[in-house]
Protein backbone atom coordinates (compact mmCIF):
# COMPACT_ATOMS: atom_id res chain seq x y z
CA UNK A 1 0.00 0.00 0.00
CA UNK A 2 0.95 3.83 -0.84
CA UNK A 3 0.59 6.04 1.79
CA UNK A 4 0.61 9.80 0.60
CA UNK A 5 0.64 12.44 3.38
CA UNK A 6 -0.11 16.29 2.17
CA UNK A 7 0.93 19.15 5.06
CA UNK A 8 -1.13 21.88 4.51
CA UNK A 9 0.96 25.04 6.44
CA UNK A 10 -1.03 27.77 8.12
CA UNK A 11 1.07 30.55 6.96
CA UNK A 12 4.13 32.56 8.30
CA UNK A 13 7.14 31.27 10.14
CA UNK A 14 9.60 29.19 8.22
CA UNK A 15 6.87 26.48 6.69
CA UNK A 16 4.16 28.11 4.47
CA UNK A 17 2.63 25.57 1.69
CA UNK A 18 2.35 22.53 0.92
CA UNK A 19 4.12 19.45 0.90
CA UNK A 20 3.58 15.84 0.06
CA UNK A 21 5.45 12.55 1.52
CA UNK A 22 5.37 9.25 -0.08
CA UNK A 23 5.61 5.71 1.66
CA UNK A 24 5.40 2.73 0.91
CA UNK A 25 5.29 0.71 -2.43
CA UNK A 26 3.04 0.91 -4.94
CA UNK A 27 1.47 -1.49 -8.05
CA UNK A 28 -1.17 -0.40 -10.45
CA UNK A 29 -4.45 -0.50 -9.40
CA UNK A 30 -3.47 -1.06 -5.41
CA UNK A 31 -5.01 1.12 -2.79
CA UNK A 32 -3.52 4.67 -1.89
CA UNK A 33 -4.33 5.34 1.67
CA UNK A 34 -4.08 9.73 1.49
CA UNK A 35 -3.71 11.73 5.20
CA UNK A 36 -4.04 15.62 4.88
CA UNK A 37 -2.59 17.10 7.94
CA UNK A 38 -2.62 20.56 8.92
CA UNK A 39 0.92 21.42 10.34
CA UNK A 40 1.65 24.93 13.00
CA UNK A 41 4.23 26.72 11.24
CA UNK A 42 6.25 27.71 13.92
CA UNK A 43 6.44 24.34 16.11
CA UNK A 44 6.16 21.77 13.21
CA UNK A 45 3.22 20.30 15.40
CA UNK A 46 0.43 18.41 13.80
CA UNK A 47 -2.68 20.03 14.83
CA UNK A 48 -5.22 18.33 12.95
CA UNK A 49 -5.58 15.53 10.39
CA UNK A 50 -7.82 13.12 8.13
CA UNK A 51 -7.75 10.22 6.45
CA UNK A 52 -9.38 9.32 3.34
CA UNK A 53 -8.97 5.86 1.57
CA UNK A 54 -12.16 4.59 -0.54
CA UNK A 55 -11.25 1.79 -3.41
CA UNK A 56 -12.41 -1.59 -2.84
CA UNK A 57 -11.03 -4.97 -2.12
CA UNK A 58 -9.86 -7.61 -4.55
CA UNK A 59 -12.60 -10.23 -5.17
CA UNK A 60 -11.62 -13.65 -6.15
CA UNK A 61 -12.76 -14.57 -9.86
CA UNK A 62 -15.38 -17.22 -9.67
CA UNK A 63 -14.10 -19.06 -12.50
CA UNK A 64 -15.97 -20.73 -16.20
CA UNK A 65 -15.64 -24.62 -16.22
CA UNK A 66 -12.08 -26.14 -16.00
CA UNK A 67 -10.07 -22.58 -15.33
CA UNK A 68 -8.45 -21.91 -11.75
CA UNK A 69 -5.82 -19.97 -10.70
CA UNK A 70 -2.25 -20.99 -12.28
CA UNK A 71 -0.29 -22.28 -8.79
CA UNK A 72 0.22 -21.25 -5.21
CA UNK A 73 2.08 -18.54 -5.05
CA UNK A 74 1.18 -16.52 -8.27
CA UNK A 75 -1.12 -13.77 -7.94
CA UNK A 76 -4.66 -15.49 -7.76
CA UNK A 77 -7.28 -14.37 -10.43
CA UNK A 78 -9.25 -11.05 -8.82
CA UNK A 79 -11.36 -7.75 -9.94
CA UNK A 80 -11.99 -4.76 -8.65
CA UNK A 81 -14.01 -1.35 -9.67
CA UNK A 82 -12.63 1.96 -8.73
CA UNK A 83 -15.51 4.55 -9.51
CA UNK A 84 -15.88 3.67 -13.37
CA UNK A 85 -12.86 1.66 -14.02
CA UNK A 86 -12.50 -2.05 -13.58
CA UNK A 87 -9.17 -3.77 -12.57
CA UNK A 88 -7.87 -7.56 -13.54
CA UNK A 89 -4.70 -9.29 -12.25
CA UNK A 90 -3.53 -12.91 -12.04
CA UNK A 91 -2.24 -15.86 -13.57
CA UNK A 92 -5.02 -18.62 -14.69
CA UNK A 93 -5.04 -21.70 -16.77
CA UNK A 94 -7.46 -24.20 -18.32
CA UNK A 95 -6.59 -27.58 -16.54
CA UNK A 96 -9.69 -29.21 -18.08
CA UNK A 97 -12.30 -29.22 -20.88
CA UNK A 98 -12.16 -27.30 -23.83
CA UNK A 99 -14.05 -23.63 -22.62
CA UNK A 100 -12.72 -20.56 -23.16
CA UNK A 101 -14.50 -18.61 -20.95
CA UNK A 102 -12.34 -17.63 -17.87
CA UNK A 103 -14.68 -15.91 -16.22
CA UNK A 104 -17.94 -13.98 -15.90
CA UNK A 105 -17.52 -10.21 -14.47
CA UNK A 106 -20.71 -9.52 -12.65
CA UNK A 107 -22.97 -7.00 -13.20
CA UNK A 108 -22.03 -3.39 -12.79
CA UNK A 109 -18.04 -4.37 -13.44
CA UNK A 110 -19.11 -4.83 -17.71
CA UNK A 111 -17.76 -2.92 -20.84
CA UNK A 112 -20.12 -0.67 -22.29
CA UNK A 113 -19.02 -2.76 -25.50
CA UNK A 114 -16.33 -5.49 -26.47
CA UNK A 115 -12.98 -4.95 -25.89
CA UNK A 116 -10.51 -7.02 -26.47
CA UNK A 117 -6.36 -7.41 -25.15
CA UNK A 118 -3.00 -8.37 -26.05
CA UNK A 119 -2.01 -10.38 -23.27
CA UNK A 120 1.09 -13.21 -22.63
CA UNK A 121 -0.35 -16.05 -22.36
CA UNK A 122 2.38 -19.37 -22.16
CA UNK A 123 5.28 -16.66 -23.10
CA UNK A 124 3.98 -15.83 -26.36
CA UNK A 125 1.29 -13.41 -27.33
CA UNK A 126 -2.04 -14.22 -26.51
CA UNK A 127 -5.32 -12.30 -26.89
CA UNK A 128 -8.42 -11.70 -24.32
CA UNK A 129 -11.88 -10.71 -25.27
CA UNK A 130 -14.23 -8.98 -22.53
CA UNK A 131 -17.70 -8.86 -23.69
CA UNK A 132 -20.79 -6.94 -22.55
CA UNK A 133 -22.27 -9.91 -21.02
CA UNK A 134 -19.34 -9.56 -18.71
CA UNK A 135 -17.60 -12.77 -20.09
CA UNK A 136 -13.37 -12.87 -20.35
CA UNK A 137 -12.49 -14.86 -23.61
CA UNK A 138 -9.08 -16.34 -24.47
CA UNK A 139 -9.55 -15.80 -28.05
CA UNK A 140 -6.20 -16.32 -28.98
CA UNK A 141 -3.25 -18.32 -27.57
CA UNK A 142 -2.46 -21.10 -24.65
CA UNK A 143 -4.65 -22.28 -21.56
CA UNK A 144 -1.40 -23.42 -20.26
CA UNK A 145 -1.52 -20.14 -18.23
CA UNK A 146 -2.89 -16.99 -19.38
CA UNK A 147 -1.69 -13.28 -17.47
CA UNK A 148 -5.01 -11.18 -16.59
CA UNK A 149 -2.94 -8.79 -15.05
CA UNK A 150 -1.81 -7.68 -18.94
CA UNK A 151 -4.94 -6.44 -18.92
CA UNK A 152 -5.12 -2.46 -18.13
CA UNK A 153 -8.01 -1.04 -16.25
CA UNK A 154 -10.90 -0.52 -18.74
CA UNK A 155 -14.33 2.27 -18.20
CA UNK A 156 -17.65 0.75 -17.87
CA UNK A 157 -19.31 3.82 -19.17
CA UNK A 158 -19.75 4.92 -22.95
Amino acid sequence: MLTVEVYLGLGGGTFNGVYITVGGTYFVGDPVYVVFRTQDPASGVVVGSLSATGFGAWTNLSFGTGWTNFASGWQTGQYRKIGDMVYLRGLVKRTSGSSLTVTTLPTGHRPPGDLLFDVISNDLLGRVNILTTGAINLAIGSVTYVNLSDIPPFSITA
